[in-house]
Parts: C-alpha cells; structure tokens; sequence
C-alpha cells in the first residue's frame, strides 16, 4: 500500500523510505551548495560597490539555506 512518494507501508506496517530516495536528496544537497558557491564566487567578479555585493551575498546565502532546508523536510 502506497501512502506517499517517498514512503510505503511494508507488511509489518511501519513505513520504510523508498530504495535511492536518500541518495538522489544526498545529489540534489550537493548540487545546491554547488551552485551557491557558483553564484557567490561569480557575485565577487561582479563590478559594484562593496556594501551592494554584501547585500547579495546575504541574499544568495539566505535562498540558499532555505532551499536546502526544503530538501530535508523542514518545509
């Protein structure tokens, strides 16, 4: 019996994670933090002001962290 995507019910009914659902969150946190360092190394060869690329990078780190904490179920 399905009860959502990531997890079924097994006979004993306790619920059991999907075979490779850990490795593909594992990928997709790896990918993230890839691309904030992308985006924060690429926002310090921008040519602006100090306190404006301050402003971005706080901005980027913020997205950032909220997207991987989408990807451990916090939201």
């Amino acid at each position: 019996m399905e009860l959502s995507g990531s997890m079924r019910i097994l006979g004993t009914g306790r619920l059991w994670p999907k075979r490779g659902f850990g490795m593909s969150v594992l990928i997709s946190i790896l990918i993230t933090f890839l691309v904030i360092i992308l985006v924060l190394y690429l926002v310090q060869r921008l040519p602006i002001d100090g306190r404006a690329k301050q402003i971005v990078q706080i901005i980027v780190v913020v997205i950032g962290i909220l997207s991987l904490l989408k990807y451990i179920a916090v939201f």
